[in-house]
């Protein structure tokens, strides 16, 4: 596979540059981010925002079209977007739509092995999202209140001690859906916040 030629010292030194949070260094190549500002990436490349928590960058190795994701996607499963950290679902879905529009040919996450398949695990990524979605919204249409009764019934598959990080993930899907005019009238935003700080006890 022409993958086997590919000079990963470059992309390994691509990658130190994205996780130091692009510092600049002596000879570093200027990269264009995706809101037009230059930021120094080691290697050349396109920086793009990612929507996993803010701040987060990943870039693109022109030479060998590898795409540097950060946390956008890991070795396994699916990401987990700290809604503490400023991570926004509107600016997630957009990312992942930017990285297939780029077509790399191989997808370089911060966790887990390098992934030759950008195209299947970016879909799955959509996929899982867009599932997750509607099925917390028929939950909430379905009666669901509080962040505890969406968690229990969106992720009911998915081992209890797994549910903290879920819910990270619950309070910005929901935010997205308001943004959308999705949710029911009758679902109180205010109350669902205030579930939020007695999620953590409703486990025990």
């Amino acid at each position: 596979m022409r993958y086997r030629r590919m000079p990963w010292t470059a992309v390994a030194r691509s990658r130190m540059a994205v996780e130091s949070s692009c510092c600049e260094r002596r000879g570093a190549a200027p990269a264009t981010s995706a809101r037009g500002a230059a930021s120094p990436v080691e290697g050349g490349g396109l920086a793009v925002e990612e929507g996993h928590t803010d701040g987060h960058m990943g870039a693109l190795h022109v030479n060998t079209n590898a795409l540097i994701v950060g946390d956008h996607c890991v070795g396994h499963g699916s990401a987990t977007l700290d809604s503490r950290a400023g991570g926004n679902m509107k600016d997630y879905f957009q990312t992942t739509y930017k990285f297939l529009d780029m077509s790399p040919h191989v997808l370089v996450p911060m966790h887990g092995r390098v992934n030759l398949w950008p195209k299947h695990m970016l879909c799955g990524y959509l996929r899982n999202r867009r599932a997750r979605e509607a099925s917390m919204l028929q939950s909430i249409e379905n009666g669901a209140q509080t962040l505890f009764d969406i968690v229990s019934r969106t992720y009911c598959d998915v081992d209890s001690k797994l549910w903290i990080p879920a819910s990270f993930n619950v309070r910005l899907h929901v935010e997205h859906l308001n943004s959308q005019h999705k949710l029911p009238k009758d679902f109180s935003l205010e109350k669902f916040n205030e579930s939020c700080g007695e999620f953590v006890s409703s486990l025990f």
